[in-house]
């Protein structure tokens, strides 16, 4: 059996991190795809690792 190591989840701006100047791409969006690359990673990687456990 196979430990899968999963990687950091990427970490929320703080609200102080906004400039709130209405920008395009905003820091809490760049945050949001990050963090909907990250679980689509940690779904990939964890049924991946279910696969070779064979479960």
């Amino acid at each position: 059996m196979s430990t899968t190591i999963l990687p950091p989840r990427p970490q929320k701006p703080l609200p102080s991190e906004c400039c709130e100047r209405g920008c395009e791409k905003c820091v809490f969006d760049y945050y949001e795809e990050a963090l909907r690359r990250w679980e689509e990673t940690v779904r990939r990687l964890l049924s991946e690792s279910r696969k070779l456990n064979g479960q």
